[in-house]
């Protein structure tokens, strides 16, 4: 093999030398779909037009492929092999090989500019026959992205090389090609002398990440396609600029007639046609075969069209066609055109005149499929992001596939398109500089050339970005690093530099380990801030539907609740109120007794307007508590969201009830304290009550024959020395399940041991009076090695009637206490408690750190329904009311004077279990009644405190 693959010969392999770029490469371009007329483009709308044209063939599907693990394994006849090959499909959907780069990054010693000689190669080979209407055209194949790096042959000779991960690469093959079945081989090497230059996966996900097509051309062609759109204030217009370059391999001089037609559906809005001049081709830009080229610089005025934004994203279509002499099209392409003008004030992105806040999710295509290769899913995900009111996609480490970029700009997404040129710093270009002083700008520039080239004329596409604009000290070049990308194009800006980093907070967030962390970023960005990113695509999912509710721009504020007054404020940019259809309930007792639908909503983007409720004769002088709830729902169908969608649900007490909670009924009989051992008994008539003097819980309770609480667990030798036995009864707990909020404070608490306390009784005081018994337990919590971190103090106050009232409070001993995620108490059921029924939130759990106080109401569920392994994230909020029956309407009622949360939850045992073994023995779940204020995870500056009133039910 005359290609320079192989290390060792004399001269660096092409993926191992600094000073190559590519071999072959077609000057980088706008990414175009070609179509041989104008009539078959614009009827290409079942799918993607990439899979409608007759002049593309996509090779996605199962390819042969081999694996060398080095360099040195690859045959030299590789090319002749047509057997021991194993099917793989392309793009790659799965890393290469199924394991942690540990530790992440490169896994070789770093020597730049250059990678070991010795590396792993993947070998892909297919066989494709082109249409017989191909045969008088010209003929490329189109990498859409590769990782890193990658030599393409055909028939057995070779068609070109490119490096840079993602990046679009296409080779004119039509002098390669012949008749029947013709054999294409792809190289591909996961790291070359770029590879310094980029983010590295976490597994070792290389190859054909993207999608490689063979497309069909006529000898003259449009090469690159350039559109602005720029406002025209005085003329009240937008004025489309086109900018066209066409190439010729015919060796005659011509004059090739561009037409281009601007139209909205079927409606042909403007039309106008243009002589190109075409001249000799510059041979360091073209190579053979490319003879001439020609330049279009025109100008559409165009008026009575919509802007695109976020909020509307309005587009248009331009096809642009080439004529033959009879005036025939011998070639169209299209361009959505989405008319926005940018600027950058302040460190603020400013869309048609108007200030934006980005509320973005960042998305790396690292370390999971090309989302292109299932257009359906990703309209989906698209979808769910849109109505979640995210605006802003940072599509991190590499660029996606067009495809991507394409749907961005139908469903209205602002997005941010990195270069791979991340990790690049002055340890990588000092060994660069040694070679050639201009090598480092030379790559660099060359990557963000290509991006630039092929996703300019998006208009979702407002930032470029890439690693090198983000880091804190900017290397050396990075200025006229920036500034050869505004050269290339000044109508957008770049990120890191001109607006500050999307990711910062969210990074903040995800490393904070000094203290818990802050949550208030996870709301509206501020209107005078640029926004930022609220979480990792495919991180976190359960976050969403909190983030859907934070997010939403239509808040309701009150006035005077208990009169009628409110405010809606609309924070959108563009859409007034009038979107939206706004429905109200007044709640008593949580069941509704009037609801009605307000009209007129006019409220102008950015502005407030008044809202009046009539009540009719409802005086709230029953002592009942009251609600209203405030259902904001859509209007009319948007691409992303159906009309009647509920957007968004909020709630205003306006009243609380002040009706006192009764701890029990009926006069009872005397009650009777003993002491045995450790235990402390208060028994009356047919109930029996065992606190532990030791660990200060209520170990047992018992009426008639009937027990509320599962005895201890019997773990047998699982426990180590010293360790003691899960407490049976009624306890003290500090923990929950994980939540996406949780982030970096989870292994934070679990290191402080909140997960394993042990509680120590330090003062006991009782007394019993034969009508009612007073319990007062003083302990210390604390972690085994660790001391002790809070003082518990339990008050229970039993009445003769067989029910129970709690005091509890949590003080800190110490100031700098870590903040637990929950201050409340926790049982085993020993019954089948299949029955939950609560008054509060429901019927979804809410994130525990998260206010989001909606859905307020009487609800029922099952035990099963609360364990399912699928189960979201979060507890029931705002409990006024908890109750657990079994099938006889036996259990146990739990209220208090104030608002507390719960969850039902599987308890932890050694060994594989699952919620529905929870569901079938109940004393494997878990119930956890907590003081929702602690649910805030703030710090203690004074005591926590809880009351609890729990009464058997019969």
């Amino acid at each position: 093999m005359q290609v320079p693959i192989y290390p060792g010969r004399g001269s660096w392999p092409d993926w191992n030398n600094p000073e190559l770029l590519e071999r072959n490469r077609l000057p980088s371009h706008v990414s175009l779909i070609p179509y041989p007329d104008q009539t078959s483009c614009r009827h290409a709308l079942e799918n993607h037009r990439r899979y409608l044209s007759p002049s593309v063939i996509s090779l996605r599907g199962e390819w042969d492929f081999r694996f060398y693990a080095s360099t040195l394994q690859l045959p030299e006849n590789i090319l002749s092999f047509r057997s021991g090959f194993e099917k793989r499909p392309l793009p790659e959907m799965a890393p290469v090989q199924p394991v942690l780069l540990d530790p992440p990054g490169l896994p070789f010693t770093l020597d730049p500019p250059h990678v070991p000689s010795e590396q792993p190669v993947l070998v892909y080979r297919r066989t494709c026959r082109l249409p017989l209407v191909w045969s008088s055209l010209r003929k490329r194949i189109v990498l859409h992205g590769v990782r890193s790096a990658c030599h393409v042959f055909v028939n057995g000779k070779l068609a070109g090389y490119t490096q840079g991960s993602g990046l679009m690469a296409d080779f004119d093959i039509t002098m390669l090609l012949h008749d029947g079945d013709n054999e294409v081989f792809l190289i591909v090497y996961p790291y070359s002398c770029g590879s310094y230059l980029e983010t590295q996966p976490n597994r070792p996900w290389y190859g054909c990440v993207h999608e490689i097509t063979l497309e069909a051309l006529p000898a003259i062609t449009v090469h690159d396609l350039q559109l602005r759109t720029v406002w025209l204030a005085e003329a009240q217009a937008w004025r489309l600029d086109i900018t066209a370059l066409l190439t010729s391999c015919r060796i005659a001089v011509e004059q090739p007639v561009l037409h281009a037609s601007l139209r909205q559906q079927d409606e042909a809005l403007y039309d106008a046609s243009w002589t190109v001049a075409m001249r000799p081709a510059d041979p360091d830009v073209f190579a053979a075969p490319v003879q001439t080229t020609g330049l279009l610089q025109a100008s559409l005025m165009v008026r009575d069209v919509k802007p695109w934004n976020d909020e509307e994203p309005n587009l248009y279509d331009l096809f642009v066609s080439l004529e033959d002499t009879r005036g025939r099209d011998i070639l169209c392409v299209h361009q959505a055109v989405g008319f926005r003008s940018l600027d950058c004030r302040d460190r603020r992105l400013f869309v048609n005149g108007r200030a934006v806040s980005l509320k973005g999710v960042r998305w790396s295509g690292l370390d999971l499929p090309d989302p292109a290769q299932d257009i359906a899913g990703l309209v989906r995900t698209l979808r769910t992001y849109k109505n979640s009111h995210f605006n802003t996609i940072w599509f991190q480490h590499e660029p996606p596939d067009p495809i991507v970029l394409d749907l961005c700009d139908i469903y209205g997404f602002y997005a941010v398109v990195d270069a791979p040129l991340a990790a690049a710093g002055r340890d990588w270009i000092r060994p660069m500089r040694k070679i050639r002083p201009e090598l480092p700008a030379r790559w660099a520039e060359d990557r963000l050339k290509r991006l630039v080239a092929r996703d300019k004329n998006h208009p979702c596409v407002v930032l470029w970005s890439c690693g090198l604009f983000l880091q804190p000290e900017q290397p050396d070049g990075s200025r006229q690093l920036a500034e050869h990308v505004r050269a290339s194009d000044p109508t957008r800006y770049l990120h890191g530099l001109d607006i500050p980093d999307l990711g910062i907070r969210l990074d903040r967030w995800l490393n904070s380990q000094e203290r818990l962390a802050d949550l208030d970023w996870l709301g509206l960005p501020d209107p005078d801030a640029a926004g930022w990113c609220y979480l990792d695509h495919e991180e976190n999912p359960d976050l969403l539907p909190a983030l859907s509710q934070l997010l939403c721009p239509f808040r309701i504020s009150p006035v005077n609740p208990i009169v009628g007054t409110f405010n809606l404020h609309n924070h959108m940019v563009w859409s007034a109120a009038g979107q939206i259809r706004l429905s109200w309930s007044l709640l008593r007792q949580g069941s509704a007794v009037l609801s009605g639908e307000l009209d007129n909503l006019h409220a102008a983007p950015g502005q407030t307007q008044a809202l009046s409720l009539w009540y009719g004769d409802q005086d709230f002088s029953d002592g009942a508590e009251y609600l209203v709830r405030f259902d904001l729902r859509q209007a009319d169908d948007l691409l992303w969201r159906p009309a009647g969608k509920l957007i968004r649900s909020q709630e205003f007490m306006l009243q609380k009830s002040d009706q006192p909670v009764s701890a029990g009924t009926g006069h009872g009989g005397r009650l009777r304290l003993e002491s045995e051992r450790h235990h402390l008994i208060v028994s009356g008539p047919r109930f029996w009550l065992v606190f532990n003097r030791i660990n200060a819980s209520l170990e047992s309770w018992r009426t008639g024959d009937r027990e509320f609480f599962a005895a201890r667990t019997s773990q047998g030798s699982q426990l180590s020395f010293l360790q003691r036995p899960a407490l049976a009864g009624l306890r003290c707990s500090l923990m929950r399940l994980p939540e996406p909020t949780d982030g970096p404070d989870w292994p934070q608490w679990l290191n402080a041991g909140y997960d394993r306390l042990t509680t120590e009784v330090v003062a006991l005081e009782d007394g019993c009076d034969g009508r009612s018994a007073v319990i007062e337990l003083n302990a210390h919590l604390g972690a085994p090695g660790h001391t002790p971190a809070f003082a518990l103090t339990q008050r229970y106050e039993i009445a003769a009637q067989g029910g129970i009232r709690l005091f509890a409070s949590l003080t800190p001993l110490d100031g700098q206490i870590l903040p637990p995620p929950l201050f409340g108490f926790a049982f085993n059921p020993a019954r089948p408690y299949q029955n939950v029924s609560w008054y509060g939130c429901g019927p979804q759990r809410q994130l525990s750190r998260v206010d989001l106080r909606t859905g307020s109401g009487h609800h029922d569920l099952t035990l099963n329904h609360l364990l399912q392994p699928d189960r979201e994230p979060g507890v029931f909020k705002d409990i006024r009311r908890l109750s657990l029956r079994d099938d006889n309407g036996f259990g146990l009622a739990v209220s208090s004077d104030h608002l507390c949360a719960f969850d039902v939850l599987p308890v932890a045992l050694p060994g594989p279990f699952t919620a529905r073994e929870a569901a079938s023995d109940t004393s494997r779940a878990i119930v956890l009644v907590c003081h929702q204020g602690s649910l805030n995870c703030q710090p203690l500056t004074e005591p926590l405190k809880l009351v609890l009133d729990l009464t058997p039910v019969v």
